[in-house]
């Protein structure tokens, strides 16, 4: 099933602390009708205040590792001794309600998403150059430091740079939370407008 969108997943791409997880937020409570997200999972025991399909689906180690094994995971990793990862049946269940699903993932996940049956649309969401960078922190009243802002654009270079660049169809430059929100949703109003073109391998 196509989104009105005519693609199935959009992926937003970016370094941490750049806003990307903010824009996900934003759209899915923007538009919840036409966006939708994956709960992810882990093989952690449910903390008290956690509940089962609302902030992740608890397995088993065994249960994950086997899904990982069978390449039904979108992307995953370890923390503590316990896995946590996004599964590819979670995505297909989004899909199959109708709505684009949203994920905010690792370039490494398009080896798994860029393909016919989820027909991605991939957005990296980059900050300015550091100059301009440290001009707008200045004007925030919790400011990061600079080190940390340094290492924001050093993995936006190494996103653009990366062995998924090729990959990316959309480069939005985050100065303004509120005015990249806008033109994220002026991209997928022409995504539903315009002609699009997709790789040939998506249409066998």
């Amino acid at each position: 099933m196509l989104t009105p969108f005519g693609r199935r997943v959009l992926v937003l791409l970016g370094a941490v602390g750049v806003g990307r997880r903010t824009l996900k937020s934003m759209l899915l409570r923007t538009a919840p009708q036409y966006f939708a997200t994956v709960v992810p999972q882990t093989s952690r025991q449910a903390r008290p205040s956690e509940q089962e399909g609302r902030d992740y689906h608890f397995v088993t180690k065994e249960e994950m590792l086997q899904k990982i094994r069978g390449g039904n995971m979108v992307e995953w990793g370890e923390l503590d001794g316990k896995l946590y990862g996004t599964c590819m049946d979670d995505v297909r269940s989004v899909v199959r309600s109708g709505r684009m699903c949203v994920l905010d993932c690792a370039p490494q996940a398009l080896s798994h998403l860029y393909n016919s049956e989820f027909m991605p649309f991939v957005v990296h969401i980059v900050p300015p150059q550091l100059e301009e960078f440290l001009q707008l922190e200045n004007l925030r009243h919790r400011k990061r430091p600079v080190d940390q802002l340094s290492k924001v654009c050093a993995e936006s270079d190494e996103i653009a740079n990366g062995p998924y660049a090729d990959k990316i169809h959309l480069t939005l430059m985050n100065r303004n939370m509120d005015v990249t929100f806008r033109r994220l949703i002026d991209a997928l109003d022409l995504l539903r407008l315009d002609t699009q073109w997709v790789p040939e391998s998506w249409m066998s």
